[in-house]
């Protein structure tokens, strides 16, 4: 009776460990908008043409980490701050804060 009540504690516990992971592994992964200016050496290349720049392997290397996809929004500095400001796009990596 204690070898069987044993092993259920065992695959129970197995069981917590293990479906938290697979769950995990199903969700969908977060797409977020990203705002794009050709900015020489920083993020070079267009809609549909080979990116290059460190901003760009920059986000690159944060959605390795997180798993996010981008979704990347082009456009001037000026309509990109301000689709940010907007809440319409999640980050803009050419934006520095000044007091």
């Amino acid at each position: 009776m204690l070898k069987r009540l044993s092993l259920w504690l065992c695959l129970l516990l197995l069981w917590l460990i293990l479906c938290p992971a697979a769950i995990a592994a199903e969700e969908a992964p977060k797409v977020v908008r990203v705002g794009y200016v050709n900015a020489e050496n920083y993020e070079e290349g267009g809609e549909g043409e080979y990116k290059r720049g460190f901003g760009y392997e920059y986000f690159q290397k944060i959605s390795y980490i997180t798993g996010w996809e981008y979704e990347y929004v082009y456009g001037s500095f000026a309509e990109c701050y301000q689709l940010l400001v907007d809440g319409k796009i999640d980050l803009f990596g050419n934006v520095s804060y000044k007091p």
